[in-house]
């Protein structure tokens, strides 16, 4: 607090007295330099970054700075200072316009939703459906690292991916449950008494009818506000999506129970959105800093987005940061006040004089005033949890971060390149709230990922001369039948001796675990696991139509491609190919959409993978085989008989022209398709039947 009162007493006396030289220095032997400025850290960036230059006996402010700079400063010094504002503040209570009154009492409300977070029984249901050890081999695949390497950045990626394909699901076309036609908005109504409406905090109810016969049954859409609520339903808009999403965020742990993160927000945007903030490393300074993490768009570190992506006139967009987790014994549903609120519509825009010109809807002092108020309250409340405000040099619960954050506000944040617009929703529907933004071209490319990994063969593969690999996209596991006798898993069918349709789907649910975790053991989960690389893949789980898949990104550039490459080695094994068979499924939904499959021999990895001393000596020509959605599957075949190398590669793409046009091009072509509940059919099947190398004496 120390600081903050000296920074503040600099500047307010730089605007007072603008022309007044002596008002502009800070003079090296001054009390607030060598008992403040100079041994708190964080107060010399601060004043570097209003302005203040070094000179020989002091450090100064030139007359030519920009004073706007400063004087927003000074507003935001003021905001972390209650006692500055006190007696205004007592002042202009009385003076409060009904539009502050409002304003404040919305702010006040969303409090609540945090406080949801700090239920320890809460966090552990939460915690229980998250797939911990899954995403942790997806991080561990996606980054090429061990476990103990995860980052808590990779680690959030795969949580946001497996939240927003896997498990929540956007509420928009409702079908009538008569007919099937969809249903449209009719009106809204209040939640019906004790009913699920009211266990939910709704505090709204959309009310659908069918578009062909209002006569049918209506739907009513409760709008839930509590997170426990939501987990059950897993359904809804942006709201729902971040109120969960931050549940899971606070509740993450890693095997050893310590937190995936360190802290977490809830960022309301005053123009209808929410999404989330993680205090998360940055990758280029290498401090931690509070980071944009929006769930419905599987966006991270993406703060422009609504701004220059969505088109959105943002005004007010304010942070609920959720408390450092107390003992059980301290939670209580009245602590409120732990709840701190920041003012962080500067990290969202570049346009600071037009948001400026927007925020009409209550007093800047007026604002600061309360919110120095509630950041006095959450600072005093943090004090009192053990090792809150003493974990690191960089805690999200100290005047340091508060500091720091204050100065990455001074200067608009840079453009990371052309963001989409809104992609969550239906057209109609994004079109309504003016959030298409406008249309991506010529975009990044979506990087190649992968550990570069090539198959070889185990030594009782090679001594029954079969390689044979198989992949299940609902298990989403490989299997190689004849890598090692003694491990091969056994089928998930021969069911049928079960006396009742449950005790089968038991055993069916059993046998599918057990090769799950065979797989985890021999590292076979997870279609990547081994994949040489690809690019613009991932794994679609449908939930309202059971189906899995692999298919592009979802919600990528319609024109990208995806691509995935595996290989297999048999150099320096004294084995090459005799014969091929390859099965797998590809499904195209439309005719601009299309995939295949490409089997070459000799084609080598150019990336310096070969060993000098295993590089192939084939006389075998280079060939391919092309297998598209309709043609026949490869049985047997002689093609590349003596090859000591193959490249399978999948691609996926729609015609240039299609695409463009099409908001679900990623979607169209797929690979792997079948049911989430189809343990026993193998949707990739490629077999290597292997012959001795002959030497060249024979």
């Amino acid at each position: 607090m120390r600081a903050f009162e000296c920074l503040h007493k600099i500047m307010n006396k730089i605007l007072t007295n603008p022309q007044d030289e002596t008002c502009r220095r800070v003079t090296l032997t001054s009390t607030d330099f060598t008992e403040t400025l100079l041994v708190i850290p964080g107060c010399m960036d601060f004043l570097f970054s209003a302005g203040f230059q070094e000179a020989d006996d002091a450090f100064v402010l030139p007359i030519t700075a920009d004073l706007s700079q400063s004087r927003k400063l000074l507003n935001q010094l003021k905001s972390c200072l209650p006692s500055i504002n006190a007696a205004k503040s007592q002042h202009e209570t009385m003076e409060l316009t009904n539009s502050e009154l409002n304003f404040i009492d919305k702010m006040l409300t969303y409090r609540n939703f945090v406080l949801n977070y700090m239920d320890p029984e809460l966090q552990k249901q939460a915690r229980e459906l998250i797939p911990s050890e899954q995403l942790l081999l997806s991080a561990c695949q996606n980054n090429g690292c061990s476990q103990d390497e995860v980052k808590p950045e990779d680690f959030l990626r795969e949580l946001m991916s497996w939240f927003k394909s896997e498990f929540f699901k956007w509420a928009d076309n409702f079908e009538c449950q008569t007919c099937g036609s969809k249903m449209v908005s009719h009106s809204v109504d209040q939640p019906r008494q004790n009913t699920n409406e009211m266990d939910g905090n709704a505090n709204v109810v959309e009310v659908y009818v069918c578009k062909t016969n209002r006569q049918h049954p209506t739907y009513r859409f409760p709008r839930y506000n509590n997170p426990r609520k939501l987990l059950e339903t897993r359904l809804g808009r942006c709201g729902e999506w971040a109120n969960c999403f931050a549940l899971f965020i606070v509740s993450a742990e890693r095997s050893s129970h310590q937190p995936w993160f360190d802290a977490c927000r809830f960022i309301m945007d005053w123009t209808d959105h929410v999404w989330c903030e993680v205090w998360l490393e940055d990758k280029h300074s290498k401090r931690k800093r509070w980071m944009h993490c929006d769930p419905c768009e599987g966006q991270l570190d993406k703060p422009l987005l609504y701004e220059s992506g969505w088109n959105k006139k943002v005004n007010y967009i304010l942070a609920y940061t959720v408390p450092p987790s107390p003992p059980p014994r301290q939670i209580s549903r009245n602590q409120l006040t732990s709840i701190d609120i920041q003012d962080v519509t500067w990290r969202y825009t570049q346009h600071f004089s037009e948001v400026r010109s927007r925020r009409n809807l209550i007093r800047e002092s007026v604002l600061a005033a309360k919110l120095a108020n509630i950041h006095k309250d959450a600072v005093q409340s943090w004090s009192s949890i053990p090792d809150a405000t003493t974990r690191s040099d960089e805690n999200p619960f100290s005047w340091k971060s508060i500091l720091s954050e204050l100065i990455s506000f001074l200067h608009p944040p840079k453009s990371t390149g052309q963001l989409p617009g809104r992609q969550t929703g239906s057209l109609e529907w994004r079109a309504a709230r003016g959030e298409l933004g406008q249309q991506v071209s010529g975009s990044v490319e979506s990087p190649t990922k992968g550990s570069k990994y090539i198959i070889r063969p185990s030594d009782t593969e090679l001594k029954s001369g079969i390689f044979h690999l198989r992949y299940n996209s609902a298990l989403n596991i490989y299997e190689r039948p004849s890598y090692n006798k003694t491990n091969t898993n056994e089928s998930s069918s021969g069911g049928n001796n079960c006396s009742t349709r449950v005790k089968q789907q038991q055993k069916q649910q059993e046998a599918s675990s057990k090769l799950i975790e065979n797989a985890r053991k021999s590292g076979l989960f997870g279609w990547q696991s081994l994949v040489y690389e690809w690019k613009n893949i991932f794994r679609k789980v449908e939930l309202d139509w059971h189906m899995v898949y692999l298919a592009r990104e979802e919600d990528s550039n319609p024109t990208d491609e995806g691509i995935i490459t595996w290989m297999l080695d048999l150099r320096d094994t004294g084995y090459v190919v005799d014969k091929i068979s390859l099965f797998t499924n590809m499904v195209c939904h439309s005719s601009d959409s299309h995939a295949h499959f490409v089997l070459c021999s000799g084609e080598y990895p150019s990336d310096g993978q070969v060993d000098k001393q295993c590089e192939s000596t084939e006389s075998v020509p280079k060939s391919c085989i092309c297998l598209q959605p309709g043609s026949a599957s490869l049985f047997n075949s002689d093609a590349m008989k003596g090859s000591d190398f193959l490249c399978l590669k999948a691609r996926l793409w729609n015609d240039d022209s299609a695409a463009k046009s099409s908001s679900l091009a990623w979607q169209q072509a797929q690979l792997f398709r079948q049911k989430d509940n189809d343990f026993d059919t193998w949707s990739l099947e490629w077999k290597v039947v292997l012959i001795k190398k002959q030497s060249k004496k024979e």
